[in-house]
């Protein structure tokens, strides 16, 4: 497993989950990645209103206060941009569909497998620049 390098880039995990937060926060603070937690997604759209710094963002689906879905949707009205990759146990095609429509730039299946993460969040900030 090669592990990039993503110093000089701000990470925004949208996960309720405690345990896959941690998760998430573990593979990618090797990475030397700032990393940006929000266990809903309101909070999430704050911070994308509010930090210009932020590169990517992983949005788990479901959530408390909206769907990840939802989010993305506004997410992307405000920074079209901004990759969007979600992350979640529903992998069901119609899953998938329904994160594309929702603006989502990949789809990452749970339980995450760390070198597909890896390659989707280096492919989404490759294709921002």
């Amino acid at each position: 497993m090669e592990i990039p390098d993503f110093k000089n880039r701000t990470i925004l995990i949208v996960e309720d989950d405690e345990m896959c937060a941690s998760f998430l926060t573990e593979i990618l603070e090797i990475t030397g990645a700032s990393l940006i937690h929000a266990e809903n997604a309101s909070d999430a759209i704050y911070f994308v209103h509010d930090n210009n710094l932020i590169d990517i963002v992983l949005m788990d689906i479901q959530l408390p206060d909206m769907n990840g879905w939802q989010a993305t949707k506004i997410i992307k009205k405000v920074k079209k941009e901004l990759p969007v990759v979600i992350q979640s146990a529903f992998s069901l095609e119609t899953h998938v569909k329904k994160s594309i429509e929702a603006g989502c730039d990949f789809f990452v299946p749970k339980p995450i497998d760390i070198n597909m993460l890896y390659d989707v969040m280096e492919k989404a900030i490759q294709n921002q620049n």
